[in-house]
């Protein structure tokens, strides 16, 4: 039997849909993903070729009567009665429910190949954003179907010449995938394969948990993350960690089901939320979702990314929150649907949305933040204590050095007085003091106290600072010695109430030091127009402040700037940072002889290099 594919959807809204409905090629991935794990999949392989995204699992796959002609309603809401909850094979909680995720792939490339198999069962079909007006769709011959990985039954989506600006380093993508799916574990993996690299993603909360200054765990489910915490002050664990062995609750809202009866609905709220120790270096690419979030997850499914907007008060300490939160009461398949048709978002004027809320404002955010006031409080209390004991040692070592300067000045002068013929002794005493001066440690001391490393750079070129900040600190460069005026981590900042032309006019001009600031200009065509970087780049010249050159996009530094040593050269674009193998040699030469400069035993050349791999495109 010659296999058809009709698809039941009128053709217009396919080519409306398919190209606008999602923002993000991460919310596809997890549309896709969320399809093969509710087909009790137990691994998933996304696979990134160069003209092509594929996404294949081993789940069930589908028949051609059953599986393949119910996929083609579009639209057909797959969830209506309390018995479709369930998948048939593991019993998990389906993710799906309104039928359109099949045409996320849409969004990312014009024509998707759709291949299936389900035991002897085989079909292949293009779904496409043009379908003629008969609503058939160009078939798959049986012999050209093949799976990249998987030998039984499952279906393989495969996206191809992607319209997405895709990521080139397998970093970046495991790094957002797993910000999408919580319920990753033993029996469902996710497998990432990409420039001849392969590697299967771990849960966000087993890498970032160890990572957070405070955390509030909801439901027994969530116990296991408490034990990932490492409390950075032990003495208040118990002010800064707090397990709720139940979900949160105390909230019912009476709501119209999809029966038109009036039912009460139970909001219960599980998962975590935390606070970082801090946010630097985190975002590593303008595309990448940030850090700083508090998801909601229903059904192991995201539905809105980031509620802080909506229930923060824009405090800086809110920039240091993050959660993933699960209310499963949100796709309760005896209520309305209430998710939006991307995944991105609820509807806000649903009374189970306002209710849940209210609940994590008062019950979990605003706890969190009062809980990193405390930690804060503990660190400043450190930090105070250990510069108290650095004053009082160099007190100590002052007063030593005092009294060592006070007999040595006067007894060279009476040595003199007594040796010398002369009434005018003024010139000599001058010339005896200053040869002792530097037993007071007075240029140490002043240098102690002084930022050690400027990074100018324009706004616009924020990317590439931020992975040299990053590097730095990576090192062991203390942000507390750089400026850099847009870092996340307010160590870096022109201190409150500083002009940064004002602060940067201290080092550069009136320090009583005599070491030199160092300074490394990110320059590009935009900064050397841009009049904060030209100052700083007069200023480093008139002081002869020791630099060194990164250049962006093909600019040529030029005088006052020293371009006799080679400087480093990368390109910046919307995929990322890209550098030729002998510049990210030199920028690890670079590296290491900033942190000679400044006294830090900076990493092994092999850490460094596979940083930049990291971080950086290669080649």
């Amino acid at each position: 039997m010659e296999k058809e594919y009709r698809i039941d959807i009128s053709p217009e809204i396919l080519e409306l849909l398919g190209p606008s409905l999602y923002t993000n090629i991460y919310y596809v991935l997890a549309e896709l993903i969320a399809n093969a794990y509710d087909a009790d999949a137990r691994n998933v392989y996304i696979i990134v070729e160069d003209d092509a995204v594929i996404v294949e699992d081993d789940g069930v796959g589908m028949s051609y009567e059953d599986g393949v002609k119910k996929y083609l309603q579009v639209a057909k809401p797959t969830r209506t009665c309390s018995d479709d909850d369930l998948t048939s094979r593991f019993k998990r909680r389906k993710m799906g429910r309104k039928g359109v995720g099949k045409l996320a792939a849409l969004s990312v490339s014009e024509r998707v190949l759709v291949m299936t198999r389900s035991d002897a069962d085989i079909s292949g079909f293009v779904l496409s954003r043009t379908v003629s007006p008969s609503h058939m769709l160009e078939s798959i011959p049986d012999s050209e179907i093949e799976f990249r990985r998987v030998k039984g039954s499952g279906t393989s989506i495969v996206m191809t010449s992607p319209e997405y600006s895709l990521h080139k380093t397998l970093e970046a993508w495991r790094r957002n995938i797993s910000r999408m799916f919580p319920v990753i574990g033993d029996d469902f993996r996710i497998h990432l394969e990409i420039g001849g690299r392969s590697e299967v993603v771990d849960t966000f909360d087993r890498n970032v948990i160890p990572q957070l200054s405070t955390l509030i765990t909801c439901g027994d489910d969530y116990a296991h993350i408490e034990k990932l915490f490492d409390p950075k002050y032990p003495d208040i664990k118990d002010k800064v960690c707090r397990h709720f062995s139940n979900e949160i609750t105390g909230t019912t809202v009476e709501m119209i089901d999809r029966c038109g009866k009036l039912q009460k609905c139970e909001i219960k709220i599980n998962g975590w939320i935390g606070t970082y120790v801090t946010t630097t270096g985190r975002k590593k690419h303008i595309d990448d979702f940030p850090d700083n979030y508090l998801s909601i997850f229903a059904n192991g499914k995201l539905g809105a990314f980031n509620i802080i907007p909506e229930i923060g008060r824009n405090r800086m300490s809110e920039s240091y929150v993050v959660g993933q939160l699960h209310i499963d009461a949100f796709e309760d398949t005896a209520f309305p649907d209430m998710a939006m048709s991307n995944r991105q978002g609820y509807k806000t004027g649903d009374p189970r949305y306002k209710a849940a809320l209210e609940i994590i404002r008062e019950e979990l955010f605003t706890k969190i933040i009062n809980m990193r006031d405390i930690y804060t409080a503990r660190k400043k209390q450190e930090k105070d204590l250990a510069n108290h004991e650095k004053r009082k040692a160099d007190e100590n070592k002052l007063k030593e050095k005092a009294a060592e300067f006070s007999e040595k000045v006067s007894r060279g002068i009476t040595e003199r007085i007594s040796s010398s013929k002369s009434s005018d002794f003024s010139q000599e005493t001058k010339r005896i003091v200053n040869e002792n001066l530097p037993l007071l440690g007075l240029k140490k001391t002043v240098d102690a106290g002084k930022r050690k490393l400027l990074i100018s750079h324009a706004g616009v070129d924020k990317e590439f600072a931020d992975f040299l900040y990053n590097l730095l600190i990576l090192c062991g460069v203390q942000a507390s010695d750089i400026i850099y005026t847009n870092a996340d981590d307010e160590e870096s900042w022109i201190p409150e109430g500083n002009g940064i032309f004002d602060y940067l006019r201290e080092f550069f001009v009136e320090s009583a030091s005599t070491e030199m600031i160092n300074v490394l200009f990110v320059i590009s065509a935009e900064s050397s127009s841009r009049w904060a970087p030209v100052c700083e780049v007069g200023a480093a010249w008139v002081t002869k402040s020791s630099h060194r050159i990164f250049a962006l996009n093909g600019h040529h530094p030029s005088d006052p700037l020293d371009n006799r040593p080679e400087w480093h050269s990368c390109n910046v674009d919307e995929d990322g940072i890209h550098m030729s193998q002998h510049n990210a040699i030199l920028l690890r030469i670079k590296i290491k002889a900033i942190c000679d400069s400044l006294g830090v035993t900076p990493k092994d050349d092999a850490s460094i290099d596979a940083y930049i791999a990291d971080h950086a495109i290669i080649g």
